[in-house]
């Protein structure tokens, strides 16, 4: 039993004319007869009573005729669900990405792939950068900002953030002289750090790195807003320990130093899956990449 076999038995029932019915599927009278002998041999009972001049359907093809019409009707309902999901797919791009790194060029990013494709549908996935090789590996993103290098055989990435840990600090703390603060002088300072809950295994890196340099950090303050920790230092609470990736513009009278004593390097990258073709991913990325070298100069 075909498709085809039930299309043709339908156009029948509904035209009682062999030639037109033939005429109304798209093939010939003979082609027809032999999807109707074929639909009647397979179910083992006649649907359709002709003769030279009349075609009657019979009270087993009546019955069959209900079937044929809900099948094909569930079968279209089904190609165009699935087509609209494919459609779909094709252009949504899933981003996994981490707000609080707070990088500029990608909302400039988004904003251009809007202006050019503006049937892409961005959906932006909340996950630290630790999380995204998985993410990508489950397929459940598309593209995401995680750290560089990527040394995975089935991802490509390009590096897009080089920066480093500082301290925002009081131009006239005593801290602030250097060129450079060492990490084992933050021992009696209070600190304002980012909460945990944004990226936890980057935050006990950190305070890894402090115990290594003999020190249990005071924090002062954790924060989920980057943004909100220069102004912070400013009041009074606190040095605020940050990318230097997430610093745009400082208040009046505060300043910014290295930290040393560790590595202190943070290099992020955009990275995606090898075997991943599709368009919006294309031109998100060049569209990114483009952004992040205007930063630079900038």
């Amino acid at each position: 039993m075909e498709l085809r076999h039930l299309r043709s038995f339908i156009a029948v029932c509904e035209t009682l004319h062999f030639r037109r019915a033939a005429t109304r599927v798209g093939v010939t009278q003979p082609a027809l007869s032999h999807h109707i002998a074929a639909l009647e041999e397979s179910l083992g009972v006649t649907l359709l009573s002709r003769s030279r001049r009349h075609v009657e359907v019979t009270e087993a093809g009546a019955v069959f005729l209900e079937t044929a019409k809900a099948t094909l009707e569930l079968l279209e309902a089904g190609a165009k669900e699935t087509q609209r999901i494919g459609r779909s797919a094709t252009h949504r791009l899933r981003f996994g990405y981490l707000e609080y790194i707070n990088l500029p060029f990608i909302g400039r990013a988004l904003r251009r792939l809007g202006e050019h494709y503006p049937d892409v549908e961005v959906e932006s996935v909340e996950m630290y950068p630790s999380q995204v090789l998985d993410a990508l590996a489950q397929r459940t993103i598309d593209v995401g900002m995680t750290f560089h290098p990527v040394k995975v055989p089935t991802l490509k990435a390009r590096r897009v953030v080089t920066g480093q840990w500082v301290v925002v600090l009081p131009e006239r703390h005593a801290l602030a002289r250097g060129d450079d603060v060492p990490l084992a002088r933050l021992a009696e300072e209070r600190l304002i750090i980012f909460s945990r809950k944004l990226n936890p295994p980057t935050y006990d890196w950190f305070m890894q790195q402090c115990r290594a340099a003999g020190f249990e950090p005071k924090v002062a303050f954790h924060t989920t807003q980057a943004l909100i920790g220069p102004t912070l230092v400013a009041e009074g609470v606190g040095l605020f320990i940050v990318g230097s990736y997430v610093l745009r513009e400082l208040p009046v009278g505060v300043v910014t130093r290295p930290l040393s004593g560790f590595d202190n390097r943070l290099e992020f990258a955009l990275a995606w899956r090898a075997d991943d073709r599709s368009q919006p991913l294309r031109a998100f990325l060049d569209v990114a990449v483009a952004e992040e070298s205007v930063s630079k100069k900038r």
